[in-house]
């Protein structure tokens, strides 16, 4: 398996792990009308409502540093920008955390 296929496999095991972990946690639907939905509607209204949080807190601190309202309309744009961004971080920090992984196995396989 190439680096490309082990990374994309990595990125979507570790999405449906943080999606079947938090999905109980979402939407404030009853249970009758959550059972018709599908896995990828519950994916997609999960990531839809993080980013609408996210932008809507966004939005609140650029209005603060600016010092006057912004345009409303970029909340969405701004928490979709928001939630890749943290998808970026979190998974170079698992690249990192495999890296120093490494480096103490080698380090202790001297000793």
């Amino acid at each position: 398996m190439n680096k490309g296929t082990r990374n994309f496999t990595t990125l979507i095991l570790s999405v449906t792990c943080l999606l079947l972990l938090v999905s109980p946690y979402t939407g404030a639907q009853s249970n009758e009308a959550k059972r018709g939905e599908s896995f990828l509607d519950k994916a997609t209204t999960f990531i839809n409502q993080a980013a609408n949080r996210l932008g809507k807190w966004m939005v609140k601190a650029v209005n603060k540093m600016v010092g006057r309202e912004v345009a409303s309309g970029l909340r969405v744009p701004l928490g979709y920008l928001g939630v890749l961004t943290i998808a970026l971080l979190a998974f170079g920090a698992i690249e990192m955390a495999r890296k120093v992984i490494w480096v103490i196995v080698g380090v202790g396989g001297h000793y």
